[in-house]
């Protein structure tokens, strides 16, 4: 008995994961699941395939994660296809963020690539600072000027958790890494509203 449980199951599993008798993928398979994968990764706009914060939104998504490389660029990986890290406030509040950055869980700051020639100024030059949606991390920013962002944090910001922002304290987009915890990037669909 128990091998004719164990035989329905396998069957069972190989049709629900699309699988003919043999255990092998049809030639058509690989692309439903593809196609079911970036449909998922449309919506949800984060690369792990689960958004860590603005779960109510559809245009930009807290995309949690780590990269080791210096500079916020190089963590555009944590976005998915059809997905980039937010140009700046300009472009998130294109993408529909008006005052959801009050919703980011606590501890964790999802960045933009928002330059600043100075500190904790919303200004779109050069690659000082790291602006962001944020709860408890970084200096408060005024998000009215900053497209709806409203954390920045540099190289005096305490508390950071696994951002690291360098010891330049005017190039911290450039310089900066982070680990797993603490947040991430904020990903903008590509083609934004209208």
């Amino acid at each position: 008995m128990r091998w004719v449980v164990v035989l329905a199951l396998v069957a069972s599993c190989d049709r629900m994961f699309g699988l003919n008798d043999v255990g092998e993928a049809p030639a058509d398979a690989s692309s439903n699941v593809d196609a079911m994968a970036d449909a998922a990764d449309q919506t949800i706009g984060c690369a792990s395939g689960t958004r860590a914060a603005l779960l109510d939104t559809v245009r930009i998504a807290g995309c949690s994660g780590s990269w080791t490389t210096p500079g916020l660029t190089n963590a555009k990986a944590l976005c998915s296809p059809g997905w980039h890290i937010c140009a700046d406030g300009a472009d998130a509040a294109r993408n529909g963020l008006a005052d959801q950055c009050g919703t980011v869980p606590s501890g964790m700051l999802f960045a933009t690539l928002q330059g600043s020639s100075s500190a904790d100024v919303c200004d779109g030059g050069g690659n000082n600072d790291i602006f962001g949606c944020g709860v408890g991390i970084g200096a408060t920013v005024n998000a009215g000027t900053c497209g709806g962002l409203d954390a920045a944090i540099g190289t005096d910001t305490p508390g950071l958790g696994e951002w690291s922002v360098g010891t330049d304290a005017t190039h911290e987009l450039l310089n900066v890494t982070k680990g797993l915890n603490n947040g991430g990037v904020l990903c903008c669909k590509d083609t934004p509203m209208n």
